[in-house]
């Protein structure tokens, strides 16, 4: 979860200092010169497909798709390889652990892991999501730019929650009925994963095209209550600083 946010906040910086050093005129004769030309002809402007326009869609008119240029693609990888790494480093278990046998030890790691591995981008698809965001100035980035990368974190973030409820599921096979009658932390979270996955399908296209006063307002509404039953499904369990 820190590395997920200390990966944004290192591109932040990054492209704060350059923004500052842009503002000072610092960068014109670095903006100038034939390497900075070819960066931006071929790796920070251009789209993923060839001859494409980065404002229009591509795609159907009922599921289109909306292409990010390179850098934003290439940021998009880096992205894909931490989540990868984090959720495959190294599990360890020991004979006699908490969780019992070895397979319920691995449906405990993995889903406790990603959930706080959801938990941690909270924060950034907050701050990522407001048009009014002081990070615009900082970073000199568009809001476009901040809005793809909330749509990823958010995507990430949808999986990461999978991820963790599948796990739990498995592992209190069984048991599943009496934990969600008896444990209000497990009724909350089995909540906050359904409101996630009511926000991820009222934000398909179709919905945000043709209804996007009626997307808006069940997006914000969902992503509070989502918030909420987030907050109740952890709040005698920790991390609550997410």
């Amino acid at each position: 979860a820190v590395g997920i946010c200390g990966y944004f906040l290192l591109l932040i910086v990054i492209s704060a200092l350059f923004n500052f050093a842009r503002y000072v005129g610092v960068t014109k004769s670095i903006n100038n010169s034939s390497f900075a030309k070819l960066c931006q002809k071929y790796v920070i402007f251009p789209t993923m497909a060839p001859n494409g326009k980065f404002s229009q869609f591509w795609g159907s008119k009922w599921f289109p798709i909306f292409l990010p240029n390179r850098i934003q693609f290439i940021t998009d990888v880096f992205l894909f390889g931490l989540q990868m790494a984090f959720y495959c480093v190294d599990y360890r278990y020991k004979t006699g652990d908490l969780f019992g046998t070895p397979d319920k030890a691995w449906e405990r790691f993995v889903a406790d892991r990603t959930g706080v591995m959801a938990f941690g981008k909270i924060p950034l698809l907050v701050l990522f999501a407001g048009r009014n965001n002081f990070l615009l100035w900082i970073t000199g980035w568009s809001y476009s730019t901040f809005l793809h990368f909330h749509k990823v974190v958010a995507w990430w973030m949808a999986l990461d929650t999978l991820i963790h409820s599948v796990g739990y599921t498995m592992n209190s096979l069984g048991y599943y009925v009496y934990y969600l009658q008896n444990d209000a932390y497990y009724a909350y979270g089995v909540a906050a994963t359904t409101f996630c996955g009511a926000i991820l399908l009222f934000a398909l296209p179709p919905f945000k095209v043709f209804f996007y006063e009626y997307f808006l307002f069940i997006h914000i509404v969902f992503a509070v209550l989502f918030i909420v039953m987030c907050w109740w499904h952890c709040n005698t369990l920790g991390w609550l600083e997410w």
